[in-house]
């Protein structure tokens, strides 16, 4: 029996005190390969939208809303708890707290981004104290309002050690920022894929600091279009995450010399590229979560006259692991079990097959 191991902390220490993980399909197995995306989707790309704040019309989350369900996508809202002062609540306005609410019953994600956002770069030149005690009051914001939050954005990017330390005491799961240019503490080998350290309990799912959607006119429309689309692909070659970074309120902004809301007609053709494409379009949180089920994953492989029996070990969930086959004519038999119970069996297996759990 040969035994493959995609990837374990044990790797990750010797390699870095603060890495990203090894690439799972860089493992090569003799009958199979694993597809890099749940559901064999060809690749991956996350919907955050910056900014979203008490002074945030409800209305203006709902024409972002009828888009991506349009197209099946999932989306990431970062939210300013006391945008500008501690008096402006998000509670205050109360039609956008129950939209948001419906957005999280429809699998959209809540994820925090500062406390106040003020001054733009909220938490540069604060200690590790004052940092957590905003994180701290951020996150109680939304928990009161949503329940648990997972991700976190920084104010501008801005961040530092203290920050992932202040991140990693109240119990998020991942920031996004634009680690691409400033990866520090980390030591990633790979800038593209997440970064996972070992004196970090905190994962970086790195994005480009573009905001395509910034300032769409019908004059520079199809120019962004195309540096969006190309900056989408170039991710896609590296098979890592696209993650869209933009700003709410200006992505709803009515273009008065068109009448037209230009960036939002730009949101919907790059998601109509995405589906003809078979993108997967999840929130952050469920992405990091995935990449989080590939870090523990392990998988033994056995081969038995006319049968190759698999066995995953993994205690997180594994739905959507595909498997694309290349067998030998001698082999027509697979199964394979997860945690020791068999959940596939076919007797009658093509050469390449592909098998989705």
């Amino acid at each position: 029996m040969v035994s493959f191991y995609l990837y374990t902390s044990n790797v990750q220490r010797y390699f870095s005190p603060f890495s990203s993980y090894e690439d799972p399909l860089e493992t090569k197995f003799e009958y199979f390969s694993l597809g890099r995306y749940p559901d064999a989707h060809e690749g991956v790309s996350l919907l955050t939208f910056d900014d979203v704040s008490y002074a945030t019309s409800a209305n203006d989350v709902m024409k972002v809303k009828e888009i991506t369900d349009t197209y099946g996508a999932k989306s990431t809202y970062f939210i300013i708890p006391r945008y500008g002062g501690e008096g402006n609540t998000l509670s205050s306005n109360g039609d956008l707290v129950s939209y948001l609410s419906y957005c999280l019953s429809t699998g959209d994600e809540m994820a925090l981004h500062g406390y106040t956002h003020y001054p733009t770069e909220e938490l540069k030149g604060k200690s590790y104290e004052e940092q957590l005690e905003l994180i701290d009051k951020g996150k109680e914001d939304l928990n009161v309002l949503f329940g648990p939050i997972y991700g976190f954005r920084p104010p501008s990017f801005w961040k530092n050690s203290n920050t992932y330390k202040a991140l990693a005491s109240e119990d998020f799961l991942y920031c996004s920022s634009a680690s691409i240019f400033n990866v520090f503490p980390y030591h990633p080998k790979e800038f593209f894929h997440p970064f996972f350290g070992d004196d970090i309990d905190i994962i970086e799912v790195p994005c480009f600091p573009e905001d395509y959607f910034w300032d769409v006119t019908s004059e520079n429309f199809s120019t962004l279009y195309f540096e969006l689309i190309t900056r989408f692909e170039s991710c896609q070659k590296k098979g890592t995450a696209f993650v869209v970074f933009t700003h709410l309120p200006r992505l709803v902004n009515l273009d008065e010399a068109t009448g037209r809301y230009e960036a939002l007609e730009m949101l919907e053709n790059y998601l109509e590229y995405t589906s003809e494409n078979d993108i997967w379009m999840p929130t952050m949180r469920e992405y990091t979560e995935w990449h989080i089920m590939f870090l523990e994953l392990e998988i033994n492989c056995r081969e038995s006259l006319n049968e190759l029996i698999l066995t995953i070990d993994s205690q997180k969930d594994i739905s959507g692991l595909t498997f694309f086959f290349d067998l030998p004519d001698v082999i027509d038999t697979v199964y394979i079990y997860h945690n020791g119970d068999m959940i596939y069996q076919n007797d009658d297996c093509a050469s390449d097959e592909i098998i989705i759990i």
